[in-house]
């Protein structure tokens, strides 16, 4: 996980300021939403593995 002060160097780069509240719960959301993407990506590898019709099953 990137630290408070990673993430404030990161968004304060453009001149804005953040507080440390504003900065966690940003650092927050966008962590759930990588976690969302990546399930979502295994879900589908899993699913493109058992739906593949061209290649022959082996079982």
């Amino acid at each position: 996980m990137l630290s408070i002060r990673q993430c404030k160097a990161i968004l304060e780069k453009n001149g804005r300021v953040y507080s440390e509240t504003q900065i966690k719960a940003l650092r927050e959301l966008l962590y759930q939403l990588g976690e969302i993407d990546y399930n979502h990506f295994k879900d589908m590898m899993k699913n493109a593995e058992k739906s593949h019709h061209l290649q022959p099953s082996f079982n």
